[in-house]
């Protein structure tokens, strides 16, 4: 057995969570890269295409402080600092600023409000709440990103490797941010 420290909710200090442990080591499964691929396409944010994350699970919409430079953003300090929490305990960090920016994709042309977060991998990310409200949804089964019913073009396996691959060695490079 072995505990891990979790901190309470109410801030009265920590309780231990005690779990039975085995003694054999797990391997943990491997999956195909089309089991663990995202939603991911170009979209046009301020006139630049943004490689951005169609997120399930994410409650806002965000750009990178890179990518609202690069795309000539006027960002707003926010009345309200707002706390941004991850899905893992301890991985927390806050939202300063905001924008509202025109935003294409397909037949979506609108006034998008976006956080301004900063994003590892992607140049932004749309949330639950903005793919109910422009009817995006993610077709697991197809594999596809619709809006309104209609397939829109999304990144297959290979082609976000390599937009991935290519983000890597930019950042690698020190030569700074930039679009194609």
């Amino acid at each position: 057995m072995f505990a891990a420290n979790t901190a309470a909710g109410t801030g009265t200090g920590t309780r231990p969570i005690v779990v039975k442990k085995s003694t054999r080591l797990l391997k943990r499964p491997t999956r195909k890269a089309q089991e663990r691929q995202c939603f991911t396409a170009l979209v046009e944010i301020n006139g630049l295409k943004a490689f951005t994350l169609f997120d399930s699970g994410c409650t806002v919409e965000a750009v990178s402080p890179e990518f609202a430079k690069v795309a000539k953003m006027k960002v707003h300090q926010l009345e309200e600092v707002v706390p941004l929490q991850l899905g893992t305990k301890g991985s927390r960090s806050v939202i300063n600023y905001g924008t509202t920016v025109p935003m294409k994709y397909e037949a979506i042309d609108a006034q998008v409000y976006f956080d301004i977060v900063n994003l590892d991998k992607y140049d932004a990310i749309i949330g639950v709440a903005l793919m109910r409200q422009l009817e995006i949804e993610l077709d697991f089964r197809h594999n596809c990103v619709r809006i309104s019913g209609s397939p829109a073009p999304t990144f297959t396996v290979e082609e976000e490797t390599r937009e991935m691959a290519r983000r890597s060695a930019l950042r690698r490079s020190d030569t700074g941010y930039g679009q194609e």
